[in-house]
């Protein structure tokens, strides 16, 4: 498999996960600062807030589906493989468990590590900096880290639910003689 893709995308998503946290903490910190000062929200800071979180959700989904399509097209690739997986003696959970946490979780998991931490870094380093974001100091707490990594883990399993029931759902005789 091109396995760089799936780490790649894997690498985004995790990316994007931890700043969206962060940049949404950051901006409620500056919709509370405004309704203490004035007494009232800024519209403008929610509509900033709406465009950045669409953003954001429009960036992971497109990177899950290039992930599944990444996935069904490994499993399309090797339906050969895993007919002989079959034919030896493999049960379908054992396909299904092989898609799952080999490949999905297994592709993933340090792509997602490190792209979590090199964002909490640059995070920290905004916040100890006392850089601005967004006109408000960044908010960033080290459990972030955790539940971006949690929630990309989440995501991987999700998007290779159905490659891995596709898989574990593989006929031997037509792989086979297909060959």
């Amino acid at each position: 498999m091109r396995w760089w893709i799936l780490r790649v995308q894997a690498f985004v998503i995790a990316v994007t996960l931890n700043m969206a946290l962060a940049l949404s903490r950051t901006q409620l910190a500056m919709i509370m600062r405004s309704v203490e000062r004035y007494g009232i929200g800024m519209g403008f800071v929610y509509l900033e807030m709406a465009y950045m979180n669409i953003y954001f959700a429009a960036l992971i989904i497109v990177c899950a589906l290039g992930m599944l399509g990444a996935l069904l097209t490994e499993i399309g690739r090797r339906r050969q493989a895993l007919a002989l997986h079959v034919a030896s003696g493999a049960t379908p959970g054992d396909i299904y468990r092989l898609v799952m946490v080999r490949w999905a979780l297994g592709a993933s998991v340090l792509p997602a590590a490190v792209g979590v931490g090199l964002s909490s870094a640059v995070l920290w380093v905004l916040r100890e900096g006392k850089v601005p974001l967004f006109g408000a100091e960044t908010m960033f707490l080290p459990g972030d880290a955790l539940l971006s990594l949690c929630a990309m883990a989440a995501l991987c399993l999700l998007v290779a639910w159905y490659p891995a029931a596709r898989a574990s759902r593989v006929s031997v005789a037509q792989a086979l003689a297909a060959e």
